[in-house]
């Protein structure tokens, strides 16, 4: 793997290393599986100029076929 990595030239930073670097990174990954089980929300873009993007799913009324509307 270490090869691979070297052949496409990724830079790869093992998080487990750095404390802070970790706990950074599973915070936001956390985070974004909450947001995703929570919300209707199924992508997110961001950008550094703080714009954002959030697409989200629009809940359709329940339709029961066959059944006839309540009588008035």
């Amino acid at each position: 793997m270490k090869q691979a990595q070297e052949d496409l030239k990724l830079n790869v930073k093992d998080i487990r290393q750095d404390p802070e670097l970790e706990d950074g990174v599973l915070s936001i990954y956390h985070a974004g599986i909450i947001l995703f089980q929570k919300t209707p929300a199924y992508k997110i873009i961001g950008n550094n100029l703080k714009r954002h993007y959030i697409m989200q799913q629009i809940p359709l009324p329940k339709i029961e076929i066959g059944k006839n509307p309540p009588s008035e």
